[in-house]
């Protein structure tokens, strides 16, 4: 049985230097520095001089021109546990015309997929505002405000913002650091000095809780044909015959397809913190050239990402998805070319009762362990536990409900409301936790 430390007293001390305008002020600050996957710098001098200018101890780790970590430190007097917070600074898209390649027109020229961020309806606007700069935004204030509360911890306490959490690697000639995604900013951050006993990633789980998450397997399937002159050939007699790899790719293409639907069930994880279910997408398709039309093409490749619950080895998935092309009948290479385990969080039972606790006393209420889509994600959670740090998930985010009222802006807002209950719990719960000789 754990008790909470802090009286009453105590706590209005700590969240009487949260200010709402503040925190949507530089929520929208956040959203007016573009930081695509790859190009992570800008927003990362901000931060830097943000925690600077509070008197944190601040860390720069340089990993590339364009990409950085930072680490800012409230430092512990001694006798205490630490923790670090994980957030990622990198977004799914740039607001540049690179965009038209995920998304219509139309959907670019949203006003929400902007990075003029403004406020409507109790909701702020902006691109990548909802993943996840509404949940930076809320740490920072947090660091703040028990900075300012003058409340001493006992245990270090770290926000470490790092780049490159969202999906991507490098593959065929996209090569090079850019290019490194998947948890690649917070590997480097646990290896290169930003160690704590617990973390806690703030990234999206809509104020619920999970200790689990899935890994990931990136691979991509390559067909040959027969390079040629597009003018001077028909119609093949059949998809496994033609000299065309785009067409001879179609039937591994449904025979993939018709596998992914069947690999959540088959894969299910089920665990107190949750339930992962594993998905496989295919997700780029490359042949031929769109300059070129007169050449026919003569390789066509296809690349996928499958998520893997944890215990599920990556050549698993590479050995059934070569089978399940084999029997299409197509002659193709299922080449993987990054993976990731997933990971279900050992040693964290002190630190889910001190959060749930904390939780309940700031709320009035429960919290809920994490819906199925928010524990079937990666996130860098898997990072901290891969290196022995006991690691939870509890996040910001849109609920079930508000994704439905937003629609297609779900990327690109985020209610208020949950940024300030964000706050509030990340500036209460290191008080609760880094007070303590043990959890």
């Amino acid at each position: 049985m754990v008790n909470l430390l802090l009286d009453q007293k105590q706590v209005e001390q700590v969240l009487s230097h949260i200010d709402e305008k503040e925190l949507i002020e530089l929520g929208c600050q956040l959203v007016g520095i573009p930081s695509p996957t790859g190009y992570e710098r800008k927003v990362g001098e901000f931060v830097a001089d943000w925690f600077e200018g509070l008197g944190l101890k601040t860390i720069r780790q340089h990993i590339g021109a364009e990409r950085m970590n930072v680490i800012g430190i409230i430092k512990g007097t001694g006798g205490g546990v630490s923790l670090s917070y994980n957030g990622h600074m990198d977004v799914p898209y740039s607001a540049s015309e690179d965009d038209l390649l995920y998304m219509s027109r139309e959907v670019y020229e949203r006003p929400a997929h902007k990075l003029n961020a403004f406020v409507k309806d109790g909701y702020i606007y902006g691109c990548g505002i909802g993943n996840m700069k509404a949940n930076l935004a809320a740490t920072m204030i947090a660091m703040k405000a028990i900075k300012r509360s003058g409340i001493p911890l006992k245990g270090d306490l770290l926000a470490t913002i790092v780049c490159g959490e969202i999906g991507r690697t490098p593959v065929g000639r996209f090569q090079g650091l850019e290019y490194e995604g998947g948890g690649f900013g917070a590997r480097y951050a646990v290896t290169h000095g930003a160690h704590s006993d617990y973390s806690i990633c703030v990234d999206n789980s809509g104020l619920k809780l999970t200790w689990v998450q899935p890994g990931i397997v990136y691979l991509r399937v390559m067909v040959y044909g027969m390079a040629g002159g597009a003018w001077a050939t028909g119609a093949a007699a059949g998809k496994h015959t033609s000299q065309n790899a785009i067409i001879k790719m179609q039937p591994a293409i449904d025979a993939i397809d018709t596998w992914a639907q069947t690999y959540p069930d088959r894969y299910t994880y089920k665990c107190e913190g949750g339930i992962v279910r594993p998905t496989a997408s295919i997700t780029s398709i490359e042949g031929g050239t769109p300059y070129k039309a007169s050449m026919r093409p003569g390789v066509c490749t296809i690349t996928m990402i499958v998520m893997i619950s944890p215990g599920t080895q990556p050549l698993t998935v590479v050995r059934e998805i070569q089978d399940a092309v084999n029997a299409s009948k197509v002659d193709a290479e299922v080449e993987m070319h990054q993976a990731h385990l997933g990971y279900e969080a050992k040693g964290v039972d002190g630190l889910v009762e001190v959060t749930r606790k904390t939780f309940e006393r700031l709320f009035k209420t429960t919290v809920e362990i994490c819906d199925s889509p928010y524990c079937s994600v990666w996130t860098d959670t898997n990072t901290y536990n891969q290196n022995g740090i006991p690691c939870i998930k509890l996040g910001l985010g849109l609920s079930a409900d508000e994704r439905l009222k937003v629609g297609i802006d779900a990327y690109d807002c985020h209610p208020i409301a949950t940024m300030v209950k964000g706050a509030h719990l990340y500036a209460t719960l290191p008080l609760e936790i880094c007070n303590r000789a043990t959890l």
